[in-house]
């Protein structure tokens, strides 16, 4: 079970990127933006997994796995449905950015070494 909750919550990677992409014509000719700026909106999310995927797995050695999953997928779930309420390119960017970071911890690897015991 817990490894089909991963592969789903790895699989919101690949959606909410694609998804974004397809809206993405809808939301410039909407909202009266160049397509320059719409990129930087792309853009951010993948800036946020990078950041969540390196920042994110020493703190999750500290913390604990359970917990920080648990945390990530909070702010994940928040930054996807904040975006959906975005009026601006800054309120998108920064929920974006938001689900990134969240994602980024998902699909990261975690930075623990094991012990030997002898």
């Amino acid at each position: 079970m817990a490894i089909a909750i991963t592969v789903g919550l790895n699989g919101l990677d690949g959606l909410d990127v694609l998804s974004i992409s397809f809206a993405a014509p809808g939301i410039a000719d909407e909202w009266g933006i160049n397509r320059a700026a719409l990129g930087f909106v792309l853009a951010v999310e993948l800036m946020g997994m990078a950041a969540g995927s390196i920042l994110l797995g020493g703190i999750t050695d500290k913390k604990g796995r359970r917990p920080m999953i648990l945390g990530c997928l909070v702010v994940m779930t928040a930054g996807m449905m904040l975006a959906a309420t975005a009026n601006g390119v800054t309120s998108l960017s920064i929920w974006r950015l938001m689900t990134g970071l969240g994602i980024g911890r998902h699909a990261g690897r975690d930075q623990c070494r094991r012990r030997r015991t002898q």
